[in-house]
């Protein structure tokens, strides 16, 4: 099946974009108040390698600081199952994002478990259902990466100037563009602040 060209025109696109925004308005408040706050930009950057190293899609990662970040807004998580809550995060994550193919086994993920720690089947099984009974097994919550792609399809265009003059070329605008966009999509991921939970 062939993609069309502009996909993000597609009625069906409008629909899912409106349902994400709709949703949107509804998240969780966010209050930065995790006793282990000052462990979170470790703990992000472990699960980027994580990401990285199984090559999932940017919203699972997304997803994943999202569920994380609620999850030990709510509760005083003992500094040694740190890390089996962000991989439980990322479990439901991928498993909500990602095709079922894509999902690794948990002895895989264990495997990127720093300083030879290790968490059972049932730990990590144990941990995806306690994450998703502190969220109502409601995890469709949008992220910035969950819109990306949508804005910048329309970000750019052959009409729009640059200094006065017309862009010299399109293509090197929008791959720009999608550069500064990923930049960004990655800091977003970096401070825990109430503002990056504020509601457009």
């Amino acid at each position: 099946m062939e993609l069309e060209k502009e996909w993000w025109k597609n009625p069906l696109v409008l629909d899912i974009h409106a349902s994400l925004r709709k949703r949107e308005m509804t998240l969780p408040v966010y209050n930065a108040q995790s006793p282990q706050i000052h462990l979170r930009r470790y703990l992000i950057d472990w699960l980027a390698t994580v990401v990285d190293y199984f090559e999932f899609c940017l919203p699972a990662r997304h997803l994943a600081v999202y569920l994380a970040d609620f999850f030990m807004d709510r509760y005083d998580i003992d500094e040694q199952q740190l890390h089996l809550v962000m991989l439980g995060a990322l479990l439901v994550a991928i498993k909500f994002e990602e095709t079922e193919i894509n999902i690794p086994k948990t002895s895989d993920l264990d495997k990127r478990v720093p300083n030879n720690n290790s968490y059972s089947l049932s730990m990590y099984l144990q941990m995806e259902l306690v994450l998703l009974k502190c969220f109502d097994w409601n995890v469709y919550w949008p992220t910035p990466a969950h819109f990306i792609d949508y804005y910048l399809c329309s970000a750019v265009d052959e009409t729009d100037v640059h200094g006065g003059q017309k862009m010299s070329s399109l293509e090197m605008a929008k791959t720009y563009l999608s550069r500064y966009a990923a930049y960004f999509l990655e800091v977003s991921l970096q401070g825990a602040t109430k503002c990056m939970f504020v509601v457009p």
